[in-house]
């Protein structure tokens, strides 16, 4: 195997992960499974079963535990999870209400002190039908961007998107600077900048636009029957495009750690990683 080649280690994460060095992971995409049972691999003690929405967040930041001692400093955990919905109080809030389980993990993450960068909202176009008649069908789910520190890699330039509105004729001269509004907040922006960027004749970054927090990507069926997302997939390269580096693995398509939960009491991880890539 070349130092370019991707390497996939199969196991239960909590002793597989062990067998990486420290920091040497760029990114992490995982998902682990959601609260309430809504699936049984059949595993003792497994993720997913617990009594309470409390109870599968703590077993949840137990799990995750050794993919920080694997991730960079500068790395990024792109945490992928869905609601579901109480069947009594016990479980953590009313009947027939959300249980939070996503935002509850990640203030529970903050409170760990890890920074939460974005809330990528993942659109399924096909979802799963449902017979419910007394609210909307769930069509989406949240994929969290976590980082260690302030400064973290993140390439926007690999993500970019075309803009979608032709550049104006360029000005003679810019519009003059102007003061926020009256009616702005202290984190309000003066909102001329668009106008000065269509001064010179341009619409945005000439690489093209920030593609979003929104992604439209339909699931897949997995090989068993049921709908799961398939992390080899659009939604993997749209979480590695901007958080893996390119220079790190020049023949690989990925430098970092997929984990999949399912199945196991602990979850199971799937690594690509080059050990040889630069810091």
């Amino acid at each position: 195997m070349t130092s370019s080649d991707p390497r996939l280690l199969i196991g239960d994460a909590a002793t597989t992960l062990a067998t990486l060095p420290a920091a040497s992971v760029d990114m992490v995409l995982t998902s682990p499974p959601y609260a309430n049972g809504l699936r049984d691999y059949g595993v003792a003690g497994q993720l997913g079963n617990e009594a309470t929405v409390q109870e599968w967040v703590d077993d949840v930041l137990a799990a995750l535990t050794p993919l920080e001692r694997v991730l960079k400093p500068d790395g990024t955990l792109w945490l992928n999870v869905g609601d579901s919905y109480s069947r009594t109080p016990g479980e953590g809030a009313p009947r027939k209400s959300l249980l939070l389980g996503p935002e509850r993990l990640a203030l529970a993450m903050i409170e760990r002190g890890w920074l939460l960068r974005n809330k990528v909202v993942w659109a399924k176009p096909n979802g799963l039908p449902t017979a419910v008649t007394d609210r909307l069908r769930n069509k989406w789910e949240v994929v969290y961007v976590f980082a260690r520190t302030p400064k973290y890699f993140f390439d926007l330039d690999a993500v970019r998107v075309p803009h979608l509105t032709r550049p104006p004729r360029r000005r003679e001269s810019l519009p003059a600077r102007t003061r926020p509004d009256t009616w702005q907040g202290r984190k309000g922006d003066r909102g001329d900048g668009l106008q000065r960027l269509r001064a010179r004749g341009r619409v945005g970054h000439d690489l093209g636009s920030n593609p979003g927090d929104v992604w439209l990507i339909p699931v897949s069926a997995w090989n068993e029957g049921t709908i799961t997302p398939r992390f080899r997939s659009p939604l993997q390269s749209a979480a590695s495009g901007p958080a893996v580096p390119r220079a790190s693995v020049p023949d690989a398509e990925h430098h970092g750690v997929e984990t999949s939960f399912a199945r196991s009491g602990l979850p199971q991880s799937a690594a690509h990683s080059n050990p040889r890539a630069p810091a």
